[in-house]
C-alpha cells in the first residue's frame, strides 16, 4: 500500500537536496542552454559563404559577365575574379578557395556554333565544402544564366529561316520561349541545415539533461549511507520510487521547456504540426529519460559510474542512432533494428514531423503509443531493482510474515516462564525488595539493635 505521508516526506527531502545542491539546477537549465547554442551555431551543414574564383579572360563577354554577376550577388559565395587559370591554381594550392570556375573565351559567340562547357575545378582536400561549392555553382549556372536553355534556343534559331532571324534583329529579340525548370524545397524553403539539425538535436539535449540529472539520485543515497536509514523505516519500494520520480520529472519538464523555447526563439524554427501531440510526446519522452537515469543509478549504486553510463546509454544513442543526424536507411540493417528498439528514434521522428512538415497524425499517435510502452517497461524495471534492496534488508532474507513470526518466537523463547527457578527467584527478589520482604528486614534489624542495647 502507498502511504501519502511517506511520499510527501521523501519528496520534501528531495526538494531540500535539490535546493542545497546547485549543480542539479545547472544540469537542468544551464547545460541545455549551452548545448542549444553550441549545436545551433556550431553544427551547420550549409557552409556559406564558399570561397570561389571566377576565371574570366574577357570582361565584355555577355554570358561570362552574367555568370560572374550572379555569383557576386549571391550570399553563398565569396568571389575572386582572376584573368587566367594560373592565378586560380595558385589560390587553390594555398587553400584560399574551394573551387574555381573556368569561363571559356568568346562564350557568347561560341554558343551559336557548338556546345559550350563551363569547367568547375574543386579542392578535394575538403570533400564536404567542395561538394557544397559544386552544388551552389551548378544552381547559379542553371537558374541565373540557364546555359542549357541557351543551347536549346540556339539550336532552334539555327533551324529558323534566315529571313525571320534577320527581321528580328538578334536572337535575343526573337520570339522564342524557353522552358525553365523551377525547383522548390518543401518544409525547408531556405534550405537551412539548422532547421533540420535542431529539430532532431532537441531530443538529444533533453535526453542528456533528464537522464544525467536523475542518474545520480539513488546512487547518492547508497554512497552517503542514507539508503540504510530509508530501508530501516516503513517506506516501501514503490513509495521511494515515486518520491524520486516526481521532483526530477517536474525539473526535467521545466528544463526541457526552457531548452525548446530557447531554440525556437534563437533560430526561428517553424512549427507546423499538432501542438498537443508534440507536448504530449515530449512529456512522455522526458518521463522515459528520467526513468532510464533512475534505473542506471539503482543498478550501479555509484555516482561516477552512473553519470558515465547515462551519457553512453542515453545521449549517444539519441544523437547517432535516432535519425537526428544520419538517415537510418543508410546504416546496416542490424544496426537499424537496434535503433528502432530505442526510445529516441520515435521521439526524433515525431519532433521533425511537428516542427518541419506537419500532418502525419497517425505516425505521431503510433510513436506516442510506443513511448508509453517504454515508460511502462522502465517503471516496472526500476521498481523491481529497487525492491530487491528492500528484500535484502530483511533479516535472514525472510519475507515480512516470516520475519515477524521469527521475531515473535525468539521473543517468547527469551521471556522467562513463571514456573522456572529463575522466574521464582526473580519474583521473590522483587517481592522482598519492593513489598513486605523489605518490612521484615527492617523489623529484624530493629529487634537486634534493641537486644544489643539491653545487654
Amino acid at each position: 500500500m502507498i502511504n501519502l505521508t511517506h511520499i510527501r516526506a521523501l519528496i520534501n527531502k528531495e526538494i531540500q537536496q535539490i535546493l542545497s545542491d546547485k549543480s542539479v539546477l545547472v544540469v537542468a537549465f544551464v547545460i541545455p542552454l549551452l548545448l542549444v547554442i553550441l549545436y545551433g551555431s556550431g553544427m551547420r551543414m550549409d557552409i556559406k559563404p564558399v570561397s570561389v574564383a571566377v576565371v574570366s579572360p574577357q570582361v565584355d563577354d555577355l554570358i561570362g559577365r552574367e555568370i560572374t554577376l550572379a555569383m557576386l550577388g549571391s550570399s553563398y559565395f565569396k568571389v575572386q575574379v582572376v584573368n587566367n587559370e594560373i592565378e586560380a591554381k595558385r589560390l587553390m594550392q594555398q587553400h584560399d578557395i574551394s573551387a574555381y570556375v573556368m569561363i571559356p573565351d568568346n562564350l557568347a559567340q561560341s554558343a551559336f556554333h557548338q556546345s559550350i562547357n563551363v569547367l568547375i575545378v574543386l579542392n578535394g582536400a575538403d570533400a564536404q565544402q567542395s561538394n557544397l561549392a559544386k552544388s551552389y555553382i551548378e544552381a547559379v549556372l542553371a537558374s541565373g544564366t540557364s546555359l542549357k536553355a541557351l543551347g536549346r534556343q540556339v539550336a532552334y534559331l539555327s533551324s529558323v529561316n534566315q529571313k525571320n532571324i534577320a527581321s528580328s534583329g538578334s536572337y535575343a529579340s526573337a520570339k522564342v520561349k524557353d522552358i525553365t525548370v523551377i525547383s522548390r524545397n518543401w518544409f525547408n524553403e531556405s534550405n537551412e541545415s539548422t532547421w533540420y539539425l535542431m529539430a532532431g538535436q532537441l531530443i538529444g539535449i533533453v535526453t542528456l539533461m533528464s537522464a544525467f540529472m536523475s542518474s545520480i539520485v539513488i546512487a547518492r543515497e547508497f554512497e552517503r549511507g542514507t539508503m540504510t536509514g530509508i530501508l530501516a523505516t516503513n517506506v516501501n519500494a514503490l513509495e521511494l520510487l515515486i518520491s524520486k520520480i516526481i521532483p526530477y520529472y517536474v525539473l526535467s519538464l521545466l528544463g526541457g521547456s526552457f531548452a525548446i523555447l530557447t531554440t525556437f526563439i534563437l533560430y526561428e524554427l517553424p512549427f507546423r504540426g499538432s501542438a498537443f501531440l508534440f507536448i504530449l510526446t515530449m512529456a512522455v519522452y522526458l518521463y522515459v529519460s528520467v526513468l532510464l537515469g533512475l534505473l542506471i543509478s539503482a543498478l550501479t549504486q555509484n555516482q561516477f559510474l552512473s553519470s558515465e553510463y547515462a551519457i553512453i546509454l542515453s545521449f549517444l544513442p539519441s544523437i547517432l542512432l535516432s535519425g537526428a543526424l544520419f538517415d537510418l536507411r543508410s546504416i546496416p540493417q542490424i544496426i537499424s533494428y537496434v535503433a528502432h528498439m530505442l526510445p529516441p528514434t520515435y521521439a526524433v521522428q515525431s519532433s521533425k514531423i511537428c516542427i518541419l512538415s506537419g500532418g502525419s497524425s497517425d505516425i505521431l499517435v503510433l510513436n506516442l503509443g510506443i513511448l508509453i510502452l517504454f515508460a511502462a517497461l522502465f517503471t516496472l524495471a526500476c521498481y523491481l531493482v529497487i525492491n530487491k534492496h528492500f528484500k535484502r534488508y530483511l533479516p535472514f532474507n525472510l519475507r515480512p510474515s516470516q520475519s515477524q513470526s521469527a521475531c515473535a518466537s525468539s521473543g517468547s523463547a527469551l521471556a522467562p516462564s513463571k514456573g522456572s527457578a529463575y522466574g521464582q527467584g526473580q519474583g521473590q527478589g522483587n517481592g522482598n525488595s519492593l513489598g513486605g520482604g523489605g518490612g521484615q528486614d527492617l523489623s529484624s534489624q530493629q529487634d537486634s539493635a534493641s537486644t544489643k542495647s539491653d545487654a
